[in-house]
């Protein structure tokens, strides 16, 4: 617009910042808030348990580690990040945590695992 003379026409006021960081403060404190973390504090209850150690008392050493290696064929690779997500309605991630999910509950013998994420 301006490269054409004209006026630059800006979006009408929405919510200034201090409204904006008020509701936050709000919210952060209000109980809606406070029955999610005591929901999910009751659903959590129970699931650290630790997984399973050949030397539970000592440490492990570099030495001591095993490694483990697998690949997806073309075909497999292309279900995986096509098909499937498509099929269920989810992203590729959530499918790869739900093996290794499964995987540790195997291995582990324990009924459910908790995996811990971090993301930015």
């Amino acid at each position: 617009a301006l490269a054409q003379g004209q006026p630059v026409l800006l979006a009408a006021k929405t919510t200034s910042l201090q409204r904006w960081a008020e509701q936050l403060q709000q919210y952060a404190t209000g109980q809606t808030l406070k029955a999610e973390r005591d929901y999910w504090l009751q659903a959590l209850q129970g699931a650290d348990q630790p997984l399973p150690r050949d030397k539970p008392e000592g440490t492990m050493r570099n030495r001591d580690a095993a490694h483990a290696s697998s690949w997806l064929s073309r075909d497999l690779t292309h279900k995986l990040l096509k098909v499937a997500p498509a099929a269920y309605r989810t992203h590729v991630n959530d499918l790869l945590l739900t093996a290794l999910a499964q995987v540790l509950c195997e291995w582990s013998q324990q009924p459910s695992v908790l995996i811990q994420l971090e993301g930015h």
